[in-house]
């Protein structure tokens, strides 16, 4: 079965049809070869350029989404998948995007997608990822869109905000253009896992983007985490979320609820069209006091990024992207009482990936000439665990926060102190043209003080780039 599944992968990605995305992670440039202006807002992705196609027939493009991957580990592992997509382009109106991959993979501890729907096996895990976007343009300053899939907030490899690194999810969005402001409110539907049920809880988030010159960019986001049932009241969905003109706190203390209401920043400043120095604020709970006094107060809970990304073009398909950035979260940000209500979907958070209670830097350049990439990836990161499950430091954001020990003494890296060093080498070979189809050679290093020895892989594959496949953390 694993045998012809990836036979029938490689048969569709080398014959199947591709197309050109707008924005695609696999492609650090690529989001720099748009022009930026004072109405173009690009810190929510993925974005959708309606008005690049303008004829007045239906544009229907097809495309293979193959994902075939051999690890060499302690044991033989792989991961082969495959599926099919596409997009329609009608009037610079309507856009449609949409796949589905399925496929096996063997149990990997090493790495394993955190996407789609799985069901244990013997032997291997049977993955199931569909996606679907559906934007709609009816005037030049309102957009809306719908679907199932994954959005990411900002100019970084991570962001503070909402990422991209779980599985994907339900979700409305309705954008608003005026002047040098872009407005946007999304409605999300996330779950959890409580005692083997899946449970239902509900995320809105307001987005303001503005141009504030040509150089520098700013965005205000606020967000709400709610559960439509609780021990006490089955209140249903919060329509009084629904209102996209309204702040969340006033309107939280208004309700007498106690939902999870996060606000954060987003700066980009823009030197010249090669060069971007960003970053990130994330604010859950703060007392300026308590961070005078530097008492570790638990509630003193944010998270910071800081970074940059440039890019040197020396010709339309040669260049090479450099970034280095710090992202740093306290104890116990994004949990709330309960992990129905913590800033997570599916066990997964919805900013970075480690959660809370680390400090990380890393390092990213990449170098592409034609068809062929060489990537370099680095990170080191240093993140407190809990030593047993009696005592709760803050470094899980599904763990409730009302049983910590103290309420004050806590700071970054706080009980078992993990240092992770994480390299990665990469180099792949674009297959066809054009075409988001690579070959992909990976050699990856790793090492956590918490385990004896490091450990180093050899990845081979096959895939599509038409989402994100991450294998740095």
């Amino acid at each position: 079965m694993r045998n012809l599944i990836l036979f029938i992968s490689i048969f569709i990605g080398l014959f199947g049809f591709s197309q050109q995305l707008t924005w695609l992670g696999d492609h650090p440039a690529s989001e720099f070869g748009l022009k930026q202006g004072l109405r173009e807002h690009y810190s929510l992705k993925p974005f959708h350029l309606l008005g690049k196609t303008n004829d007045s027939s239906i544009n229907l493009r097809l495309f293979a989404l193959p994902d075939v991957a051999y690890f060499s580990h302690t044991d033989e592992q792989l991961r082969a998948m495959m599926g099919f997509g596409a997009s329609i382009n009608y009037k610079s109106k309507l856009l449609i995007r949409g796949g589905y991959s399925a496929g096996l993979e063997s149990k990997d501890g090493f790495y394993s997608a955190q996407v789609g729907t799985r069901k244990p096996k013997q032997k291997a895990d049977f993955i199931a990822d569909p996606r679907f976007m559906l934007s709609y343009r009816p005037s030049k300053t309102i957009s809306l869109s719908a679907g199932y899939d994954e959005l990411f907030v900002g100019e970084g490899s991570r962001s503070m905000l909402l990422s991209d690194y779980g599985s994907a999810y339900p979700f409305a969005m309705a954008k608003l253009n005026f002047w040098r402001f872009e407005y946007s409110t999304i409605y999300q539907f996330f779950n959890e896992d409580l005692n083997g049920n899946r449970l239902p809880k509900f995320g809105t988030s307001h987005y303001l983007s503005t141009s504030i010159t040509e150089w520098f960019k700013l965005g205000i986001f606020e967000t709400v985490i709610f559960q439509s049932k609780d021990t006490l009241l089955n209140r249903g969905y919060e329509f009084e979320y629904l209102n996209p003109m309204i702040f969340f706190r006033p309107q939280e203390y208004a309700l007498g609820s106690i939902d999870n209401i996060l606000l954060g920043l987003d700066g980009t400043i823009f030197i010249g069209d090669k060069l971007r120095l960003y970053g990130q604020l994330m604010l859950d709970e703060f007392s300026l006091a308590d961070i005078r006094a530097r008492n570790g107060w638990w509630a003193n809970k944010f998270a910071i990024q800081a970074g940059m990304k440039g890019l040197i073009r020396k010709a339309p398909d040669r260049f090479f992207f450099y970034r280095g950035e710090v992202n740093v979260v306290r104890p116990f940000t994004y949990s709330h009482l309960s992990k129905q209500l913590s800033y997570s979907h599916a066990g997964v958070p919805l900013a970075h990936p480690y959660g809370s209670n680390f400090a990380e830097i890393l390092a990213h350049f990449s170098y592409r000439h034609k068809r062929f990439q060489v990537d370099l990836w680095n990170s080191y990161s240093l993140k407190g665990f809990a030593e047993n499950d009696s005592v709760n430091i803050g470094e899980d954001v599904l763990r409730p926060y009302i049983d910590r020990a103290d309420d004050f003494g806590h700071f970054i890296g706080q009980g078992q102190k993990n240092h992770a060093w994480r390299q990665q080498f990469r180099i792949s070979y674009r297959v066809l043209g054009n075409r988001q189809l690579n070959a992909f050679c990976e050699l990856h290093w790793r090492l956590n003080t918490t385990k004896d020895e490091p450990v180093g892989q050899i990845v081979l594959g096959l895939r599509h780039t038409l989402w994100n496949d991450y294998r740095n953390f």
